[in-house]
Order: structure tokens, then C-alpha cells, then sequence
């Protein structure tokens, strides 16, 4: 859903472009950057939290479950 979102800026953002209104989309491209960057760090963030819970219970299980 965010690619989505984001893409649909960057399509604003040309539009932007192609009526001449170079300022304009240029700062709603640098908003699409952004917005996209950090919606990545958010899934690498959450992504990480998953993998070390994982790990944790892994570990933590006794012996004789393994």
C-alpha cells in the first residue's frame, strides 16, 4: 500500500513537471524520497523485531524440546 502511495506522489510530482511548474515538483518529489525512505526503515525496523523475537524464543527453548 505505501509503494502505492508513493508512486502516486511521484506521478503527481511529474505532472507537476510536465505543466512547468518545475518548483512545485520538485518539492513534492523530495516528499515522495522522503515518505518512501522512511516507510523502507519502518519495514526493516519491524522486520528486524520479528527475526530477533524469533531468535529469543528459539533460544530460550529447554533442551529436550530442541
Amino acid at each position: 500500500m505505501s509503494v502505492m502511495i508513493t508512486a502516486g506522489i511521484a506521478v503527481i510530482a511529474g505532472l507537476c513537471y510536465w505543466f512547468d511548474w518545475y518548483q512545485l515538483a520538485f518539492w513534492i518529489l523530495i516528499y515522495a524520497i522522503v515518505y518512501g525512505i522512511l516507510v523502507a526503515l519502518r519495514a526493516i525496523i519491524k522486520a528486524n523485531d520479528i527475526s530477533r523475537r524469533l531468535w529469543r524464543s528459539e533460544q530460550n527453548r529447554r533442551p529436550q524440546d530442541r
